[in-house]
């Protein structure tokens, strides 16, 4: 898993027809070992965004029980805490895109 495979168009069509879900409280950081892993098959070894995902998860490794125990100021929409984390990560991959896409110098990405 180094990057080397490309994906096919098989394989982006079986994805896109998985239904999405909203992820539990505690599912965002399974997510994300499961993104870091698609990213590392799909892009190069050593890319930004495999690193930064790295980071955050081991950041977020600390984090977990704590995590697990932070309840939302509404029990009933502790559910949106996942949510909440994931969009976070998009917002995040959606800077490092753009930056790239503009031809502007790639932004470093703290956990």
């Amino acid at each position: 898993m180094n990057g080397d495979a490309a994906p096919l168009l098989a394989d982006a069509q079986v994805l896109l027809k998985n239904k999405m879900t909203i992820p539990g409280p505690d599912d965002s950081i399974n997510i994300l070992r499961r993104m870091k892993v698609l990213l590392s098959v799909v892009l190069p070894l050593g890319h930004p965004l495999t690193v930064y995902l790295s980071k955050h998860l081991e950041v977020m490794k600390a984090f977990e029980q704590p995590w697990a125990n932070y309840l939302t100021y509404d029990p009933s929409k502790c559910r949106i805490k996942g949510f909440h984390h994931a969009k976070f990560i998009q917002l995040r991959f959606k800077s490092f895109i753009t930056a790239i896409n503009q031809g502007s110098n790639i932004p470093v990405l703290d956990p």
